[in-house]
């Protein structure tokens, strides 16, 4: 976590612990797992790729990271707090999703679009 004064917090910002996701259909009751099992760490002020080929899972990750999605099974936390556990306004505070396409209708800055969470 950033805070005003530049200071970042140490140890992991995030921690996923046997996270699993896939997406529901209406022809099956369960569909296959975007992403299956996936456990790891990510630091707090570091910056991180997310590499892979197209529907290997990266946008679907991201989602699960700003809580836009929620894993089927396993865990997700922010800075110690599991996301299942915070709203959504809490977890916009701390972070924020830019996705690499966008409809832009009105005329913001990158910036701005951030701000606005």
């Amino acid at each position: 976590m950033m805070m005003d004064s530049g200071y970042v917090v140490p140890g992991p910002a995030y921690v996923l612990r046997d996270v699993t996701f896939g997406y529901d259909t209406r022809f099956r009751d369960h569909s296959e797992s975007v992403l299956k099992s996936v456990t790891c760490s990510i630091d707090s002020g570091k910056i991180l790729g997310i590499l892979g080929p197209n529907g290997s899972g990266k946008s679907t990750l991201l989602k699960l990271l700003a809580r836009v999605l929620c894993p089927r099974s396993g865990t997700v936390e922010l800075f110690g707090d599991a996301l299942s556990r915070l709203s959504q306004v809490e977890v916009a505070r701390q972070i924020a999703l830019v996705p690499q396409e966008t409809l832009q209708i009105f005329p913001f800055t990158l910036a701005e679009m951030v701000l606005m969470g």
